[in-house]
């Protein structure tokens, strides 16, 4: 057998067996490493690329708001909130409750009680100031933690985290962010979620007295990064298909597609956030994401992209070019 063929025939095997666990980045990159040996007498230097680089939130500026909102949360037990605040905090407990229902109306009185909640807070607003609104979400915020520790604990998901989270716990479980009753979601991370959640019931997420900071945003996507996901639909379909395999060869053969899928997901998230954060880096993660996809041609693009920014990850792109050179040559 010739060079090309052994290579080509390496690299298929190889990349059938990182499909086996594709969520173990190192253990998935080992066979593609070996596979990529014989071809780096052809091409020196190359380094099979592994992992995506996360965004670096400031942990100041996320510890700075985590203690304002305990500030805001302690201070609403001393002096109790207006009666219309508690109203408004009422109907979002009450538009939480609405994920549990299941008949023909509850997406009808979903939309009126979105409605009344984004009615509701605009009312309060004009009442009682933007501070109003930021203590109570500090009040719900602080209340889940406790329920969320409690589930955590626990496992039992209690009426009380259901009325300020709605089916988050559900949620989170259908992508993983949740494992039982074990998350991998950070108490900081799990804080700037909240605020979200609850910005957008009450239509404040453009605002720019609630909206997100850069940094919170960062959280949260080093979260999506970290522990990504198919698109819905996909991942649905995917299910479906693995429920229905039958041989051992079929069931490594979606694992595969799984493993593509979540790493399309993974380079449309970074596409959209290099316009919302300039300081990351764009040019290489798009070539780890594209190499993982089998876009060999496109990631050597990126890295030499990458190489040309300079920076950390310049020089790490350059090897990284090489191992997308080499995957063109084996590719079928």
């Amino acid at each position: 057998m010739g060079v090309g063929a052994w290579l080509r025939e390496r690299w298929r095997r190889d990349r059938e067996a990182a499909a086996a666990d594709p969520r173990d980045l190192l253990l998935a990159a080992v066979p593609v490493v070996v596979g990529l040996v014989g071809a780096a007498l052809l091409f020196p230097r190359a380094v099979v690329p592994v992992r995506v680089p996360l965004p670096v939130p400031d942990q100041a500026v996320l510890g700075a708001e985590a203690r304002l909102e305990k500030q805001r949360a302690k201070g609403a037990f001393e002096s109790p909130l207006p009666a219309a605040v508690r109203e408004l905090g009422g109907a979002f407990r009450a538009w939480n409750g609405l994920a549990f229902r299941d008949d023909d109306d509850v997406e009808h009185d979903a939309h009126a009680q979105a409605l009344r909640l984004g009615a509701l807070a605009r009312e309060v607003r004009g009442a009682h100031g933007d501070e109003a609104l930021l203590v109570l979400r500090a009040v719900q915020l602080e209340a889940f933690l406790v329920e969320l520790a409690r589930f955590e604990t626990t496992g039992d998901e209690s009426d009380e985290l259901r009325a300020l989270a709605g089916n988050v716990i559900a949620r989170m479980q259908a992508i993983g962010w949740v494992e039982g009753h074990r998350a991998n979601v950070a108490p900081a991370t799990w804080r700037v979620l909240y605020r979200s959640l609850w910005n957008r019931a009450m239509g404040l997420a453009s605002d720019p007295a609630f909206a997100l900071s850069l940094d919170d945003e960062r959280e949260i996507m080093r979260l999506q990064l970290a522990h990504p996901h198919a698109e819905e639909t996909e991942r649905a379909l995917l299910g479906a298909e693995l429920r229905a395999a039958k041989t051992a060869e079929a069931c490594r053969t979606l694992a595969f597609h799984e493993a593509e899928a979540v790493d399309r997901w993974r380079l449309e998230k970074i596409e959209a956030w290099a316009h919302r954060d300039p300081s990351y880096p764009i040019a290489y993660a798009r070539g780890v994401l594209l190499f993982r996809t089998g876009r060999f041609a496109e990631a050597s693009r990126a890295f030499e992209d990458a190489r040309a920014k300079g920076g950390p990850f310049a020089e790490r792109a350059f090897f990284h070019e090489r191992a997308a050179q080499v995957a063109m040559f084996v590719e079928p």
